[in-house]
């Protein structure tokens, strides 16, 4: 590698001018002129990204988050779909548009025909609006798509929001809760107040050193799985839990440094 390649590469992983210059030999006023040709570059990159982003936001906006768009994948036409219900166009393929916002829910959950039709679906909103004249999924596929949804850690509020009727996402959802209580016995521990699944303590900032090392941090308590969290770190362990197990999610810790 050449001494200019390496002094590129070495900027962008944001190494020190004083040490692009001992690895390469190069003067120091040459390197600051690299460093700033490479900061109006991604300058650039930036902007054009961010125009790219509006573009996107207003061409296949999200309806439910308003700051994600549709990405639309092809996905192989699903086995549980009832032949009899093919119309006269039988594909193997469909078209789904999903957020872009990996933390809203929303989706096109219907086969889709083309991107066009999957974008316009997802910008209305309707999730379980079928498309005339193509496909729709049997009941049996619309409960492979429920469980499958719910295997991706979607809550409750997610599945509504879909369209999932409220009262089934519920029932479904206590029935999950008690089989695995019978199965793996009635451990309430740190249990998720949203979805039922473990949470887990994780290192959160003590405001008074500003660090989260093991021994000196805050704790808060979230779920792997649906991504609920305490709004607020405390200072123990316990009095985070007590926080979580009780719901109350929004409470403030009685010390705050």
């Amino acid at each position: 590698m050449e001494y200019t390649e390496l002094a590129w590469l070495m900027l962008k992983k944001h190494h020190s001018i004083d040490d692009i210059c001992r690895r390469t030999g190069f003067r120091r006023d040459l390197v600051e002129r690299m460093a700033d040709d490479l900061e109006k570059q991604q300058a650039v990159k930036k902007a054009e990204r961010a125009v790219e982003l509006a573009a996107l936001r207003m061409e296949r906006g999200c309806p439910m988050c308003a700051t994600g768009y549709a990405n639309v994948t092809t996905t192989c036409f699903p086995p549980y779909a009832n032949a009899d219900e093919f119309t006269d166009k039988p594909v193997d393929f469909f078209m789904r548009a999903i957020c872009s916002n990996w933390k809203c829910p929303m989706r096109t959950l219907q086969p889709m025909p083309d991107e066009y039709t999957a974008v316009e679906y997802f910008k209305k909103g309707l999730s379980w609006v079928p498309v005339e004249g193509y496909v729709r999924l049997t009941p049996l596929g619309q409960q492979y798509v429920f469980h499958e949804l719910v295997q991706q850690g979607l809550s409750t509020d997610d599945l509504k929001a879909l369209g999932f009727d409220a009262e089934v996402v519920d029932r479904q959802f206590l029935i999950r809760d008690l089989d695995r209580m019978v199965y793996e016995g009635v451990d309430t521990e740190l249990m998720c107040p949203n979805c039922g699944r473990k949470g887990e303590y994780r290192n959160a900032v003590n405001p008074a050193t500003h660090r989260k090392t093991s021994w000196d941090c805050w704790w808060r308590v979230g779920c792997p799985s649906c991504k609920t969290r305490l709004k607020h770190a405390f200072p123990t362990q316990q009095e985070a839990k007590t926080a979580w197990e009780n719901g109350q999610l929004d409470q403030q810790p009685k010390e705050t440094r």
